[in-house]
């Protein structure tokens, strides 16, 4: 929170939010971790708000010397205390509107690359499957967690009524792997579900 009061730019700001350190994809702890770097941002996010509270108050008699005291009550440095209840470009106390967006943007970006780790993980434990739709077709559904990607494979062209229904659903055609594909979220899981009772088709 030292570092977090005194926010000289942008860097500063980062590391003391959430540390320098990024976590690998290939880290088998990664979900726990990422939960423990958003509970830390989540804790940021609550800290600036309270201090704002108190450093914005408008309360009459409310001295800065009782301010200064009750932000230390919440673990504030007497130096840190001050520097909130100094103005900033001669208007602004506390933290300002940026930085609680920025770390909210942050907590957001970090719960959408959990949900994502957390449906490779779940792809990593689906089987392949193949359906059969109304015409006698067989559709092959590959969840690949190696390559993140839901793959669809029809034995031939799909007509256009069967493309657009699969275009609906976020897939795309690949002309290099020659298949229909999308990246596999906690969305695109789903989609597969809609897909096949779009489609009619059983699996066989």
């Amino acid at each position: 929170m030292g570092q977090a009061v005194k926010l000289a730019d942008t860097a500063k700001y980062h590391a003391a939010r959430v540390g320098n350190g990024g976590i690998s994809g290939d880290d088998p702890n990664k979900v726990i971790k990422l939960r423990c770097k958003m509970a830390q941002a989540q804790h940021l996010q609550e800290r600036m708000k309270a201090a704002n509270k108190v450093a914005k108050s408008k309360r009459k008699n409310y001295t800065d010397e009782e301010k200064i005291a009750d932000l230390q009550e919440m673990g504030f440095s007497h130096a840190d205390a001050v520097a909130l209840l100094t103005p900033k470009y001669g208007r602004f106390y506390g933290f300002e509107s940026y930085q609680l967006s920025n770390n909210s943007a942050e907590i957001r970006r970090i719960a959408d690359r959990i949900a994502e780790e957390e449906a490779n993980q779940a792809a990593a434990n689906t089987p392949d499957a193949t359906y059969t739709m109304p015409n006698g077709d067989d559709v092959t559904i590959v969840f690949d967690a190696d390559d993140n990607r839901i793959r669809l494979y029809f034995p031939g062209k799909p007509n256009e009524s069967v493309r657009s229904i699969v275009k609906r659903n976020g897939f795309n055609w690949s002309p290099y792997n020659k298949e229909w594909q999308r990246k596999m979220t906690v969305n695109a899981r789903r989609s597969v579900q809609y897909l096949v009772k779009e489609l009619g088709m059983i699996e066989a």
